[in-house]
């Protein structure tokens, strides 16, 4: 990833001649010197967590634990979460780089050929977290162990039950259809929805940089200029965008929401960027945005729904987790954002932390019966504001059922129609 500074070292494969030497060690070392030579950032070490060999070999070269990625790929019938390792730029590479360079001396090996002291000797005390391999119940056909065999999660015809299936089929990519909740639809996004939104967003702030802080795009100086980046976003398939149009008289838009970094092979997809603006920022309306961004997405089969934010940005970890996203992890100098702010130095670009959240499909049961319960009329008051957090009622439902596992009853019709 040239344009953020961000390079993987993968798909490793040694032949029993070179694998547990010195020789092969250098080899990787060399790849990571290189990548640094050049300007990276950022390197990466990615494995199966369930790899013991591949886990120890990334500590070993002094890379750090950052996050497991929870049902990240489907490969081979078989669910794979995904480990994350880096190695930053600065000080943190100067110092692995030195420890490298003094395991690799003539002298740190014998007549032999035998290492007198270990490399990971020299980079434990670098690393800034450690994990060890993940225990599994489940082998491969090769009795090394892997992950479980992938299920499909079905609704029955009805919706009053959920069933888990053996196998699992890909699911569609999302596509320009209007998803209509009782607050707020969620609207494939047009060139007519410029000017609702421009004032939604303009009206929301005192200034207007603080709504785009954290965004990769935007602040937009003019009109001018809002209303070519939204005409590109309409016509743009990844990122997929809608207009958040918030029912009442007017049905006017007031934010943006859209499905991103769809990979329907492995059944993974990203909701975001979330824009609320005036009216429906803090509102049940913009949950109920999300909640039909989240149905869509496990309806349709998807196995994980991902939610990405600056790790700096409170308010958007909070969502997060308010929502039921479990936090992985933090992947350290993620992102470059090249933008100019009177909030961030106007002169250079800032380096973004980025936190990773995930719901998975056998969580979205319960976190389904909790939106749906704490959107009802009976939780708000005529003022409109909530009776109940959604947290107490994610908590309440987890003790009275199986903890969203099974099977359950849905003691409610439908909430969301596809128009």
């Amino acid at each position: 990833d040239q344009l953020h500074g961000s390079i993987e070292i993968g798909a490793i494969m040694l032949a029993p001649s070179l694998s547990r030497t010195a020789a092969g060690t250098e080899a990787l070392i060399l790849q990571i010197r290189w990548a640094f030579s050049l300007g990276y950032r950022r390197v990466e070490w990615t494995c199966d967590p369930h790899n013991a060999a591949s886990m120890r070999a990334a500590q070993r070269l002094g890379f750090s634990f950052e996050l497991t990625q929870r049902q990240r790929h489907a490969t081979k019938g078989r669910n794979r979460d995904k480990a994350c390792f880096a190695i930053c730029d600065g000080a943190e590479w100067a110092a692995v780089d030195a420890q490298q360079r003094a395991w690799l001396e003539p002298t740190n090996f014998d007549d032999a050929g035998q290492q007198r002291q270990a490399l990971s000797t020299l980079t434990a005390p670098l690393l800034r977290c450690v994990a060890a391999a993940e225990p599994s119940a489940h082998s491969n056909a090769n009795g090394q162990p892997s992950g479980a065999p992938l299920r499909q999660r079905r609704w029955s015809e009805d919706e009053d039950e959920v069933r888990w299936c053996a196998g699992w089929v890909t699911p569609p990519r999302p596509v320009r259809k209007t998803l209509s909740g009782e607050y707020v639809s969620c609207v494939p996004l047009t060139l007519e929805h410029a000017k609702p939104l421009g004032l939604a967003f303009n009206t929301m702030l005192d200034s207007p940089y603080a709504l785009w802080d954290h965004l990769s795009d935007g602040p937009f100086p003019t009109r001018e200029s809002f209303n070519e980046w939204l005409g590109r976003q309409s016509v743009s398939t990844d990122p997929l965008w809608f207009a958040l149009e918030v029912r009442g008289e007017e049905c006017d838009a007031r934010g943006l929401a859209a499905f991103r970094c769809v990979d329907e092979a492995h059944g993974t997809i990203e909701v975001g960027p979330l824009i609320f603006g005036f009216g429906l920022a803090r509102t049940r309306a913009a949950t109920e945005a999300v909640f039909l961004l989240l149905n869509w997405a496990f309806k349709h089969g998807y196995r994980r729904v991902v939610w990405q934010a600056d790790a700096h940005h409170a308010a958007s970890c909070n969502a997060a987790e308010r929502h039921g996203f479990v936090l992985e992890g933090i992947s350290r100098q993620h992102r470059v954002i090249d933008k100019r702010t009177p909030i961030r130095d106007p002169h250079l670009p800032f380096s973004r932390d980025t936190a990773w959240y995930s719901m998975l499909d056998r969580e979205w049961w319960l976190i389904h019966h909790a939106l749906y319960e704490w959107l009802g009329s009976y939780n708000f008051g005529p003022d409109g504001k909530q009776k109940e957090r959604l947290e107490s009622y994610r908590d309440r439902i987890l003790a009275r059922s199986d903890g969203g596992g099974g099977n359950g009853r849905r003691a409610h019709a439908k909430r969301t129609r596809d128009e």
